[in-house]
């Protein structure tokens, strides 16, 4: 497991790195996983990149991970 909180984010219609490949890399290295449902590959450049920027966000900022 890693020592550094790591987040792994997958899209729910990736092709490329289905959500199952993901996961199991997340479950490999100790780290968290989350599934953007209706997102494909290119999460940051496809519409909702938003959600996807709030939820890493999000994962961040609990227990205290990002800077203040």
């Amino acid at each position: 497991p890693m020592r550094t909180p790591v987040l792994t984010v997958a899209g729910g219609k990736d092709r490329i790195h289905p959500p199952a490949t993901v996961q199991r890399t997340a479950m490999v290295m100790g780290a968290d996983f989350q599934l953007m449902p209706e997102m494909s590959h290119w999460l940051i450049g496809e519409p909702g990149w938003e959600d996807v920027a709030d939820a890493c966000m999000i994962w961040a900022s609990r227990d205290k991970r990002a800077a203040a």
